[in-house]
């Protein structure tokens, strides 16, 4: 599960952006540089995800607490619904522009466990 919110314009620090609209969604791919996650819409409130390079905050639901980063929305796409798929809504590629030391070893140890298993598991 991935929490979005917007970053107020000269917030220079993750913790110093007061909370904005929040987006919930999940996440349909990672990478060490951006995820691909999918989202039930694109706008709501003060938070537009369509808006390139838009300071993002985005929270990763990993145990045993959520792992913050900085991301910057690049594309996305309007999700058609199949009868044989379950996703719906948007997907959002987004480009992490900043993360904490301690957030981002987190983050590249949770990709490593993801290597070991099988892609018909996942």
């Amino acid at each position: 599960m991935i929490y979005v919110s917007r970053i107020e314009t000269g917030a220079t620090l993750l913790g110093e952006a007061r909370r904005q609209p929040l987006i919930v969604g999940y996440t349909r791919d990672v990478s060490e540089t951006g995820l691909g996650v999918i989202v039930p819409q694109i706008r709501t409130g003060g938070l537009d995800l369509s808006i390139a390079e838009r300071r993002l905050r985005l929270l990763l639901g990993l145990s045993p607490e959520p792992l913050e980063m900085e991301v910057a929305p690049v594309r996305y796409v309007k999700l058609e619904r199949k009868e044989d798929e379950v996703d719906t809504g948007y997907l959002v590629g987004v480009h992490i522009t900043e993360m904490r030391a301690e957030s981002r070893r987190r983050y590249l140890k949770f990709l490593k466990t993801l290597q070991s298993v099988p892609p018909d598991e996942i």
